[in-house]
């Protein structure tokens, strides 16, 4: 359900912005809201229920003074934002890359082809989602809403869709020796929320494939 939420936000928007109905911008705010507040909601937590109120109350207001252009960019600009930070801030000196602490979860201990492969990958991510940023900045300011929807409701995640396709195989290819999860099992180990640490890597990892 929560993912459902979260898949909404860009068809609404979009249609939003095609239709031109500031409706289905909101609805499509609070799809987004439902889901990074859907634990909490759905356990019944007073203040999530307040807080998604509250939100849409704002929204709404923001709509009829005439400031929804702006709440329609913001998503697309924060989102982006907080996942780059994500990925870069692991990638500091002492830090265990991101993608590392998701492949920990299928792989321990780590070979140090495996610990290279993952610490790469998690550079490309960075790379892939700063040039998403910026390109959608570039187009909040030239000003055309379709242009801006067409590419951050749409191309961009079609982007992030091939990206993982295209990272995928080619992992599977390169560890082909080693066994690896399924598709499958891969979104879902990428899509958790926290991705776990499977031992620590300061011990003697095995031999390269």
């Amino acid at each position: 359900m929560r993912w459902c939420l979260f898949a909404a936000y860009p068809v609404l928007t979009h249609l939003s912005v095609i239709e031109q109905r500031p409706a289905l911008q909101w609805a499509g705010a609070m799809a987004l809201a439902a889901g990074v507040l859907y634990v909490p909601l759905a356990r019944r937590a007073g203040g999530a229920w307040l807080g998604l109120a509250a939100l849409g109350a704002g929204y709404a207001l923001l709509l009829i003074a005439g400031a929804g252009r702006w709440a329609l960019y913001l998503p697309s600009i924060t989102l982006p934002a907080v996942v780059l930070c994500a990925f870069a801030a692991t990638l500091l000196p002492g830090r265990t890359p991101l993608v590392t602490r998701i492949a920990a979860a299928a792989h321990d201990p780590m070979s140090p082809a495996l610990l290279a492969y993952t610490r790469a990958v998690t550079w490309l991510w960075t790379a892939v989602i700063a040039a998403l940023l910026g390109t959608e900045l570039l187009l909040v300011f030239e000003g055309d809403a379709r242009r801006w929807s067409e590419f951050a409701n749409l191309g961009a995640y079609a982007l992030l869709a091939a990206v993982f396709v295209t990272e995928y195989a080619w992992r599977r290819w390169r560890f082909r020796g080693l066994p690896q999860p399924g598709f499958l099992e891969s979104l879902r180990l990428t899509l958790r929320r926290r991705p776990p640490f499977a031992g620590r890597y300061a011990k003697e990892p095995e031999a390269a494939p």
